[in-house]
């Protein structure tokens, strides 16, 4: 079945549930019934900590670094060449605790404007009190099945779930995906 409908996220949320173990969505709403049980595009939006400038980029990658930690993973943040003045993030990243520079790690970039991934959307709860990757005074959309794509696709977003332009559909279609390790199931 075709993906014709995505969701845009801050970008360090998208990599997390592509790359990480997040498989909760934290919305202020439920998930509309037309999309339960259907894939979905994840499409990182445009700035890291969702506003322009350093102080928000600085943000979403703390509050990664939180997240991250309280769910069990190691990581550490960089920036592409350029150094500080880099638009670009990354993260090395490891299910173990510890020192994140002794261990095998991947590293991936933090895109923006991006699609990067896909996701079954399941049924919503309603959370009272932060819980691992859900965020308390939220519903956490269930995600499943999440897959990554190889070579992430740029595209502008939209906010809540929007409809996908014909090229853009086509291009998730012939797409490369990796599934992501047994354990983030």
């Amino acid at each position: 079945m075709r993906v014709t409908q995505a969701i845009t996220l801050w970008p360090e949320w998208a990599f997390a549930i592509g790359c990480l173990d997040k498989r909760h969505e934290n919305r202020s709403w439920e998930p509309p019934s037309s999309i339960v049980g259907k894939r979905i595009a994840i499409h990182a939006g445009k700035n890291i900590g969702g506003r322009p400038g350093e102080p928000a980029m600085r943000n979403g990658a703390y509050a990664l670094a939180r997240a991250m930690k309280a769910n069990g993973w190691c990581g550490k943040f960089g920036r592409g060449p350029g150094g500080e003045k880099s638009k670009r993030l990354f993260c090395s990243f490891d299910k173990r605790e510890g020192d994140i520079d002794s261990g095998a790690h991947r590293t991936v970039e933090i895109k923006t404007s991006a699609v990067v991934a896909t996701a079954v959307v399941g049924d919503a709860v309603r959370v009272d009190a932060d819980e691992g990757w859900k965020a308390g005074g939220s519903f956490a959309w269930r995600l499943s099945q999440v897959r990554w794509l190889v070579q992430p696709i740029e595209s502008k977003g939209a906010q809540g779930i929007w409809r996908m332009a014909p090229d853009l559909v086509e291009a998730i279609d012939k797409a490369a995906f990796v599934a992501m390790p047994e354990y983030f199931e």
